[in-house]
């Protein structure tokens, strides 16, 4: 079964530390497919991430991010899927995934634990992972004094449809 992603509907989360507070920023427009015979999983993916559609909220802070990772340089972060071991029958899984993650001409190994939910005709999906921003060559953000830790969690939200 392959499905494309539905990008007004697959989105993710990152959440961080800084020296004083948490931070949340979020993004949405991903974009991508997913490949899997449900029967016998060994499922292929590749899902981008516009870096402009990334946004804490308010615009000193979204453009203060944008200029750090040079999204004009640097647009998209992709995922492609490199294995994956699936657990779970009829239309409930869950998997440990691998992959890299690839942006600004680095290439991370990345490992993240998913649920999936699906039919004929849709897949709902999530998953988690931590990432350090230094494996792509960034420095943690600073603002305004305070410094974000150079690892940072991910949670995406996938709603593909079948095609």
């Amino acid at each position: 079964m392959r499905y494309r992603l539905d990008p007004t509907q697959s989105r993710l989360v990152i959440t961080g530390r800084s020296t004083l507070h948490g931070i949340t920023t979020r993004g949405d427009q991903l974009t991508g497919e997913v490949t899997i015979d449900w029967d016998a999983p060994e499922p292929a993916a590749t899902i981008s991430a516009p870096l402009e559609r990334v946004r804490f909220g308010d615009f000193v802070r979204d453009g203060f991010l944008h200029r750090h990772l040079d999204v004009k340089r640097w647009p998209t972060a992709t995922f492609t899927l490199t294995g994956a071991t699936v657990v779970g029958a009829g239309t409930e899984h869950r998997a440990s995934l691998t992959g890299t993650l690839s942006y600004r001409s680095h290439s991370a190994p990345i490992t993240a634990e998913a649920t999936a939910r699906h039919d004929a005709s849709r897949l709902d999906a999530s998953a988690h992972f931590a990432l350090d921003l230094r494996d792509f060559g960034l420095t943690p953000p600073k603002l305004l004094g305070l410094e974000v830790e150079p690892v940072v969690h991910i949670d995406v939200t996938l709603v593909g449809r079948a095609s």
